[in-house]
This record gives C-alpha cells, sequence and structure tokens, in this order.
C-alpha cells in the first residue's frame, strides 16, 4: 500500500473513507449480534471473544500492510 503524506487531498479523503466505513461497520454490529444471539444462542462471552479475535486479525493485517520496507522506498 502507498504511504499518503499527511496535509495532501489524498490523506484527508483515505482519512475520511476510513472513518465512513468504521461507522458503517459499529452501525451493522448490532443487527449481527442480534442475529447471532437469536439463532444460535451464542453466550456473550464467547461472542466478546470472537469478536475481539477478529478486530485483532484486522489490526494486524492492516498494520502489516500499511508498512513498506525500507529497500521499496524511493530514496532523496
Amino acid at each position: 500500500m502507498p504511504s499518503v503524506e499527511p496535509g495532501t487531498f489524498q490523506a484527508t479523503i483515505t482519512g475520511t473513507i476510513a472513518v465512513l466505513l468504521a461507522a458503517a461497520c459499529w452501525a451493522l454490529s448490532g443487527i449481527f449480534v442480534k442475529l447471532i444471539m437469536v439463532d444460535d444462542q451464542v453466550s456473550s462471552l464467547t461472542l466478546a471473544f470472537w469478536r475481539d479475535t477478529a478486530a485483532f486479525v484486522v489490526f494486524v493485517f492492516t498494520f502489516a500492510l500499511g508498512r513498506l520496507p525500507q529497500a521499496s522506498l524511493p530514496s532523496g
């Protein structure tokens, strides 16, 4: 993933899209939880475990993809 210079238009758009996606996920999570709790009778602790595990995996991949090796950065 290419780096984005802070303060540029591209950085503003990227940040705005990230916030909008996060808000959409937050809003839809209640619907998914209701569906899971009604159909499968999952305990709250089990649901919290899998939610936190999924969040951890997403964060790890996001931060891993966001970092570029030094060799691939342009010099100068």
